[in-house]
Order: structure tokens, then sequence, then C-alpha cells
């Protein structure tokens, strides 16, 4: 009996740390297309004010859209401070031209959100590997 007991706590165990690894896996995929898409955004931001072309700035307005697209799901997360620089980033997509010094300061905002977003993919990393360290020495505890 105490054999079976210990063999279905071994398995829950197992089953625990799996579902835990699957759902870390998944946030650092998450926070790094965010990160990827905060750089895409900025790089996009520092050519928009020169552009003339209109093909240019099409172009450049659908890529600016799908990046957009992806930090305000990541944003959300980070809270409501980043609503105004979703907003922002939305109006500029519509624009022709932007005024460079609104440009600057987006890529500001953007750079604080990357920033942020990093900032928290570590500090993920960092207790995962504290926790992984713990799950693995309760296992060992048990098999003992």
């Amino acid at each position: 009996m105490e054999r079976d007991d210990l063999t279905g706590r071994i398995g829950k165990h197992e089953a625990m740390v799996l579902e835990m690894t699957e759902a870390y896996d998944r946030r650092q995929d998450e926070d790094g297309e965010a990160v990827a898409a905060c750089n895409e955004a900025i790089k996009l931001l520092q050519g928009y004010p020169g552009m003339g072309e209109d093909a240019a700035v099409s172009l450049l307005q659908v890529q600016l859209k799908e990046s957009t697209l992806k930090i305000s799901t990541r944003a959300m997360k980070e809270g409501s401070a980043f609503i105004p620089l979703i907003n922002a980033l939305a109006t500029m997509i519509e624009m022709e031209t932007v005024n460079p010094s609104a440009c600057v300061e987006v890529i500001k905002l953007i750079e604080e959100l990357r920033d942020a977003i990093q900032k928290t993919k570590d500090s993920d990393t960092v207790n995962f590997h504290i926790n992984s360290a713990m799950w693995d020495q309760t296992m060992t505890d048990m098999e003992k």
C-alpha cells in the first residue's frame, strides 16, 4: 500500500513538473516574441519620419501594425500604464508622416516596455531554475 501511495505521489509530482515546465516554456516564447516585436517596432519607427515614398510608407505601416499587435498583447500583461503607448502606435500606423519628436518619445516608451518584458523574462528564468532544483530534490527524496 505504501509503495502504491509513493508511486502515485511520484506520478503527480512528475505531472506537476511537466506542467510547470511547459508553462515556463510558453511564457519564455511569448516574452521572447514580445521583445523581438519591440525591437522591430523601434527599428521601423527610427526610419519612419524620413520616409517619403507612399509605397515605402505603406509597407512600413503594415510592418508596424504587425509589431504593434504583438506588442499590445504582451503589454497588457505589464499593466495599463502601457495603454497610451499602444494607442500612440495605433495612431501612428494611420499617419503618412510623423512628428520626429513624437516618434522619439514613442521609441523611448517601447524601449521601456521591452526592458520591462526582458526583466520579467530574466526573473522568470531564475525562479524556474530555483524551482527546478527543488523539484529535483523532492523527486530524489521520494525515491529514497
